[in-house]
């Protein structure tokens, strides 16, 4: 399926209600995003980051079908966000295995920042995901 086509079909998903769709026959599988909310607070760095981790080490989460997306009002970077989580995942740093884990895991992660009570952080967020799921 070309890039063109895999839009279009996210649009056609995105504007009908799935309270509605009776069949999700013909749905592609491979590219899942996944939204991490309130990314820069302790929940997201000691919790909910270590379990995705946990994930990806046990084979449920492949580099190039997942893509993870923190959001909060925090206003920094990818790499800002990355070195904040890294220290959570890392509980044995002279593991060298785990070492190399880590830093591919972290490839996965792209932050956005914006407001909870406006659409323009959530657009922006959109417009990221939309990008990494066809590039």
């Amino acid at each position: 399926m070309d890039q063109a086509s895999c839009l279009e079909k996210r649009l056609s998903i995105k504007s009908e209600s799935f309270t509605e769709r009776r069949s999700f026959e013909g749905l592609e599988s491979g590219c899942l995003s996944i939204i991490v909310l309130g990314d820069s607070g302790d929940l997201a760095k000691k919790k909910t980051f270590p379990a995705l981790f946990d994930l990806y080490r046990q084979g449920f989460l492949h580099p190039g079908e997942v893509h993870i997306f923190g959001y909060a009002r925090t206003k920094i970077s990818d790499d800002e966000l990355i070195d904040r989580i890294r220290g959570y995942l890392l509980h044995d740093k002279n593991n060298s295995d785990l070492s190399v884990d880590v830093s591919e895991f972290l490839q996965l992660v792209k932050y956005v920042s914006g407001s909870y009570d406006s659409n323009e952080g959530f657009g922006l967020l959109d417009q990221k995901i939309v990008e990494q799921e066809f590039s």
